[in-house]
């Protein structure tokens, strides 16, 4: 199921008392450690949940497809995607792998492939092989002029007429009181800081149909935050606690524990009198058949 590249083996650094990738060329920002994994896994089910799937353009499951996840984070998608599509082979991609326990355990579809590479260094796959490349919430891992880069590689490594998905949010809470709007400058800090910007995300359109994609939709949710938004919202919720934890205790904001949980009350209060909501990017786009074709 595993293979990896030279440059994603160096080791890890620890930072606030979370373990954290050492990839000199990577701006990411996030740990990489259990209880990121845990937030990841739950993040994903979030967005499942959100967009009512793992995916939002046609996908014949009888097929025999190349599907590619990257970034692919616990492969939490990418394991999902291998066991609803047993015709197609399904591929991830990231420079570290972190799983929880529950995810270890799986049964690993023999169809379900992670590779560890740094994507930043360009794809590990040749031209024209995927059907499909689904991308999701890069926001804190890349820096304006790597997401143009990537975005190349993705339309290279696309078959003609195959398809990308792209998720992002830029991280902000919106309606934000004055303890969320701490958590917002400290986010917009703390990514600034490596030189990657969150708002980048709202340029994702141009930025595909810079690289050549066409048959661009995209639009754009507010993803409720506190009990206010029902389910999602509680989802949503939980979501923002893992990453404010982050933000409060990193290098910029240095809340004790106790500074942190105090804050996430308040902020807790602040989303639902305000009824505070987070902003979802979701854009699909197309490759084009060749001119001579």
């Amino acid at each position: 199921m595993y293979r990896s590249h030279p440059s994603t083996e160096n080791g890890t650094q620890y930072d606030d008392g979370r373990r954290r990738h050492s990839v000199e060329s990577s701006p990411y920002i996030l740990p990489n450690d259990l209880t990121e994994a845990e937030r990841l896994d739950a993040q994903h089910y979030m967005v499942r949940y959100c967009f009512q799937g793992n995916y939002n353009v046609r996908l014949d499951p009888n097929a025999d497809l190349k599907i590619l996840d990257v970034a692919t984070g616990t492969a939490v998608w990418a394991l999902e995607m291998a066991r609803d599509f047993p015709k197609a082979q399904i591929y991830g991609v990231d420079m570290s792998f972190i799983a929880t326990p529950e995810s270890r355990n799986k049964v690993v579809p023999p169809n379900c492939h992670i590779q560890l590479a740094n994507i930043l260094e360009g794809l590990p796959y040749p031209d024209n092989h995927f059907d499909f490349i689904y991308q999701r919430l890069l926001v804190y891992a890349l820096t304006p002029a790597q997401r143009k880069k990537l975005n190349a590689e993705l339309f290279r490594v696309l078959k003609p007429q195959g398809h990308v998905q792209l998720v992002e949010s830029d991280g902000l809470i919106y309606n934000a009181g004055p303890n969320a709007d701490i958590v917002n400058r400290l986010s917009l800090e703390s990514a600034m800081k490596r030189s990657v910007d969150p708002k980048d995300v709202q340029h994702m359109k141009p930025g595909l149909r810079k690289v050549g994609f066409t048959q661009i939709n995209s639009f754009n949710i507010a993803l409720p935050v506190g009990e206010w938004g029902g389910r999602l919202g509680q989802m949503s919720r939980d979501n923002m606690h893992g990453l404010a934890n982050i933000w409060l205790k990193g290098d910029l904001g240095r809340y004790t524990h106790e500074e942190c949980e105090a804050a996430l009350v308040e902020i807790d209060k602040e989303c639902e009198q305000l009824q505070s909501f987070y902003k979802i990017w979701l854009v699909v786009g197309q490759k084009p058949l060749p001119e001579s074709a």
